[in-house]
């Protein structure tokens, strides 16, 4: 596979992840939802070379006016979700967001369209990674590392690759320009691949363990949570001590036969 369209592809599958976080996550409306599945699969097959491609040639012939024309109608049908429909901006800004991508992905001509696209995957991510605490979203995740790599790779060799077609028909190219990035070989996929599971590990380390430094820039800021008395049927060694040392009031008692208030503290 050339690296123009295994770039085209990983940029594919990179919002393809971040679209299947957000359907897994919240309750999309259904029209979004097929809109958006159907979107990603056009392009995925137009990218992989498979069907007629007649749908995603008309659509891609639609001008910039026309789109621009949706993209207000889409900010206005947002500005009327937020305020009467959903009434909450996350989900109001979810289905914006769809619209985005959906616009996006039809129109990947330069290459700041993918780094727009690209930023749109990643609010997508971080929208459905606020709205679960499921175990599965990890899925989500790798996938979405997993693409993100790649697609970044692949960017900056396909953009080597135009600066050297550059080069190539210049009057003044140098004796020693770089020739052409080739192919994906074997020998390259399991390399980013293994630099993918690396960098995978070195995310989960990082989880792990800043969370529970408690020194130099990561050290907490607030304080303990204090602690209140009450039953248990476990006792750790060193509680008690904490609770009578702490001077937060955690009841108040009366004594309906006593007039004078004892201003002596109890324990």
């Amino acid at each position: 596979m050339n690296l123009e369209r295994a770039f085209e592809l990983s940029s594919i599958l990179l919002a393809a992840s971040g679209f299947a976080g957000l359907t897994l996550t919240t309750d999309l409306p259904l029209l979004l939802a097929i809109l958006g599945f159907v979107t990603l699969t056009v392009r995925l097959a137009q990218s992989c070379g498979v069907g007629s491609n007649r749908l995603s040639n008309q659509v891609l012939q639609l001008s910039p006016t026309l789109w621009n024309s949706l993209i207000v109608m889409a900010f206005v049908a947002f500005v009327v979700d937020l305020l009467w429909v959903s009434q909450d901006l996350l989900p109001a800004g979810i289905h914006f967001l769809i619209i985005l991508m959906v616009n996006k992905l039809f129109n990947l001509r330069e290459r700041k369209d993918f780094l727009q696209l690209y930023a749109i995957s990643f609010v997508a991510v971080l929208a459905s990674a606020t709205l679960t605490t499921d175990l599965w979203f990890g899925l989500v995740f790798v996938a979405y590392l997993f693409s993100a790599i790649w697609t970044l790779l692949l960017y900056h060799l396909t953009k080597e690759s135009h600066e050297a077609r550059l080069a190539m028909t210049s009057p003044s190219r140098p004796v020693n320009a770089s020739p052409f990035p080739g192919p994906i070989t074997a020998r390259f996929f399991w390399t980013t691949n293994g630099i993918v599971v690396g960098a995978l590990c070195f995310t989960i380390a990082i989880f792990f363990v800043i969370p529970r430094i408690g020194a130099g820039f990561f050290k907490k800021t607030r304080g303990e949570v204090i602690r209140t008395s009450g039953f248990s049927e476990k006792v750790d060694l060193g509680v008690i001590g904490a609770i009578k040392e702490d001077p937060s009031i955690v009841m108040r008692v009366e004594f309906p036969d006593q007039d004078t208030l004892d201003t002596d503290r109890l324990y």
